[in-house]
């Protein structure tokens, strides 16, 4: 992930790079997680949070209610996840990144 919504995938190993284009956000991206192996989810500026549920095919916008950014996020098990960032703040999924 990257500066203007930039999201980079590899498919075998990290030999080769593809970038996507999800025309959601304009906003940095900072970080990624795969809570499960079709899942992707991506935080960044402005409180932004994108999920895929197809391997990076289609992406869609969630709203997290977060003005500030989110530098990182991960998972606990396939449900379960923590975003965290500026000024403390840290929001919480229980249904894969579909909703905070």
């Amino acid at each position: 992930v990257g500066n203007a919504g930039e999201i980079h995938m590899t498919n075998n190993g990290g030999s080769g790079w593809w970038k996507i284009e999800t025309g959601l956000t304009s906003n940095t991206l900072f970080s990624v997680a795969m809570p499960t192996l079709d899942r992707i989810v991506a935080v960044g500026g402005s409180g932004v949070a994108l999920t895929s549920t197809n391997w990076g095919g289609a992406w869609r916008l969630v709203k997290t209610g977060v003005p500030v950014a989110l530098y990182s996020v991960c998972f606990t098990d396939n449900l379960t996840g923590y975003a965290v960032g500026e000024q403390g703040v840290i929001i919480k999924t229980t249904n894969g990144g579909e909703q905070y």
